[in-house]
């Protein structure tokens, strides 16, 4: 199998970012030697690891790379819903290990020798969506409630404010996974959108399962990860693509495969 890291562009001056969608407790070691490999200049992971997942969030929080993390609704999923389980030690535990790399309502700057410095702002964390009397509507065939998501006021807010507007190139989140549920229609979601006074990019990263089978170059199937992967240059995404990877072990050494 040919192996390739061809993710990333040559191009001088850019920056480049792996976006880990909902983990939904599929993470592991490949997806550590997946990060030594394709080296991006940071890692956002926009949540969602599990119901109050604490070891996998644990081990996020030791990665040597360059991260930044927002917390989700399953996050502190049995502080938010009575599910009989002891609330509150969990959520906070994983807020303890991520400290400073947990951008609620926070900023980080990011800064090396390889590219230019750049900032990745944090909004709401453990949100499950806007106003929650907009939350529910009806399905007109069984009468039945179905939740649906219409993001945070606050970040809404921000990024309307002229003194932000026109500094953001990109806002990236997950949560509302990309298979459409079969009340809405069933399908595919669209996971990308621009919007064309700003130019601000709105990415999706949730693509769940992350860890899944796909069709290899040979026609043959393997089980590979996922990676949202963005390149910005001069404030402006120019690439931004949904990676599916495996890894290979080689004569002792290891390649990534990228689909």
């Amino acid at each position: 199998m040919a192996t390739s890291t061809s993710v990333w562009s040559e191009a001088a001056g850019a920056i480049r970012l792996l976006v880990c969608g909902d983990v939904h407790y599929k993470w592991g070691p490949k997806d550590h030697r997946a990060l030594e490999l394709l080296k991006p200049h940071a890692v956002l992971f926009v949540g969602d690891f599990g119901e109050e997942a604490t070891s996998i969030v644990e081990d996020i929080s030791c990665l040597p790379q360059p991260k930044a993390t927002i917390l989700g609704n399953h996050d502190a999923w049995h502080s938010l819903y009575p599910t009989g389980q002891p609330q509150y030690s969990g959520a906070l535990k994983q807020l303890k290990d991520l400290g400073q790399d947990h951008l609620a309502w926070s900023a980080k700057r990011f800064k090396g020798k390889d590219h230019p410095p750049f900032t990745i702002m944090g909004a709401r964390p453990f949100s499950q969506g806007g106003d929650w009397a907009n939350d529910f509507i009806q399905d007109p065939a069984t009468g039945e409630a179905v939740r649906e998501d219409y993001g945070d006021w606050d970040l809404q807010e921000a990024l309307s404010d002229p003194q932000t507007r026109q500094r953001v190139c990109a806002v990236v989140f997950g949560h509302m996974h990309h298979r459409l549920h079969p009340i809405a229609g069933g399908g595919l979601r669209n996971m990308a959108a621009l919007d064309p006074t700003t130019a601000t990019v709105y990415l999706n990263a949730a693509v769940v399962p992350r860890q899944d089978t796909v069709e290899d170059f040979d026609g043959g199937l393997v089980q590979a990860q996922h990676f949202l992967a963005i390149e910005i240059r001069d404030d402006i995404v120019v690439m931004a693509t949904h990676c599916d990877y495996t890894i290979e072990s080689l004569f002792g050494s290891f390649a990534i495969q990228i689909y």
